[in-house]
């Protein structure tokens, strides 16, 4: 441990150094590197690159002199990071796993190596457990497979829309104990440690519940529980986080740390297309479902940084919603990110079933914010038991500040010393 803490010391001091003196700030080579980092973000580079450059950019003095002193420089610093996250590893496999409400694919589920525990919910009185199953050749990419009582059935989001809108009564609850129980031992068979990223502890029980298994000893010190204060594109921005962190060679007692810090810090917010399945939820009253239905009101809700939903607006159309939600994310880059041009912001939208509204609205953001990085906006379905409340027409957007592995490595240094 001490020749691990030495070493981060020393390439940190060394990376500043090269900062200050040979700063590519202004260089064709940050552009170059910039593209490099947002297309690796799920890659072996990504913790070698995204330090360097998140430094770069954003704490540099200088302005660069020469070109081929950039690549000097970026050169180094790649290497220096190549060195230190060969020392940080802590030796260990940690496995991540998450629910249902994260709303991943099989598909990526799987690309990511991330294990989902299945949440159920109910139609009426029919209880149907959303989960990221294994595709076999009679499944269609994306389709989602349920279970409906103890049989095994196939149920594709437009079957689950019109169950949805012919049904008089629906809710959801949290995964059971014993899927969560059952997962854990078969990860902890190959694995030294597991970190469950719950669904907002304001939004469902799950992370309690989780927290009170992980407490017996048979799971002591070997499966962490990490409130994500977010669902669907916000619960999925924690689990890459968690899983960069992995990969940067964090422990997993510095990771729920960091993670339980910083968690909860995205803007999202979520329009409303109708009140209808918020009522058959319970989550409204048919008098307020009522009211708004005849002045054909579209709320937009928040989720707050406690990771509970709150009134933010309302408006007539989904067209006028979509703006005022621009307007609200706008006004947090710069009051709450101090980043007026999202120049280090993650954008993400997440729908219920119109694929082509949310890449017409992802098309707006480009527009409006043209010089946001990452350059890419996440476009993801919400999970089944979130579209329960929400209905066919829900439309969701997000941004986030990128993690800044170097804060990070400054964060542990400190709690280290103190």
């Amino acid at each position: 441990p001490h020749l691990h803490e030495g070493i981060d010391q020393m390439s940190l001091a060394l990376i500043h150094l090269l900062s200050h003196i040979f700063s590519p700030s202004t260089s064709p080579t940050v552009s170059i590197i910039r593209r490099i980092s947002d297309s690796s973000s799920q890659t072996f580079l990504a913790p070698l690159l995204h330090p360097f450059y998140s430094y770069q950019v954003r704490n540099t003095t200088c302005v660069g002199f020469r070109e081929f002193r950039s690549v000097f420089v970026y050169l180094i610093s790649f290497f220096v990071n190549v060195g230190r996250v060969v020392a940080r590893r802590t030796y260990m496999k940690i496995a991540v796993c998450t629910d249902s409400g994260a709303g991943f694919s099989p598909e990526e589920a799987e690309r990511l190596g991330v294990r989902i525990i299945p949440m159920s919910f109910l139609i009426d009185g029919k209880t149907y457990t959303e989960g990221a199953t294994e595709q076999n050749s009679m499944d269609a990419p994306g389709q989602t497979t349920l279970k409906v009582s103890d049989q095994q059935s196939t149920l594709t989001r437009e079957t689950f829309f019109e169950k949805l809108q012919a049904s008089k009564t629906c809710s959801t609850s949290m995964p059971a104990p014993g899927d969560m129980m059952d997962l854990w031992d078969e990860l902890l068979l190959t694995h030294d440690a597991v970190i469950y990223v719950t669904i907002s502890s304001g939004l469902s029980g799950t992370f309690m519940a989780a927290k009170m298994l992980s407490m017996e000893d048979e799971y002591a010190r070997k499966v962490y529980i990490c409130d994500s204060r977010g669902v669907s594109i916000s619960e999925q921005r924690i689990v890459r986080d968690v899983l960069q962190l992995i990969d940067y060679g964090y422990s997993p007692e510095d990771i729920i740390d960091w993670i339980s810090e910083e968690a909860g810090n995205a803007s999202i917010y979520v329009a409303f297309n109708t009140l209808e399945y918020l009522k058959k939820g319970g989550r409204i009253t048919p008098a307020a479902a009522a009211i708004g239905s005849v002045l054909k009101l579209h709320p937009i809700l928040s989720l707050m940084d406690g990771g509970s939903l709150d009134a933010c607006a309302t408006a007539r159309n989904m067209t006028q919603a979509k703006i005022r939600m621009m307007n609200q994310i706008e006004g947090d880059l710069v009051k709450k990110y101090h980043d007026p041009r999202a120049s280090y912001c993650q954008f993400a939208i997440a729908y219920s079933q119109d694929r082509a509204e949310a890449e017409a609205f992802a098309r707006q953001l480009v527009a409006h914010f043209p010089e946001r990085f990452p350059s890419d906006i996440m476009i993801s379905p919400l999970s089944l038991p979130v579209c329960e409340h929400i209905g066919p027409g829900g439309l969701g957007v997000g941004v986030w500040p990128v993690m800044d592995v170097s804060l990070v490595e400054r964060a542990m240094h400190r709690r280290k010393v103190g």
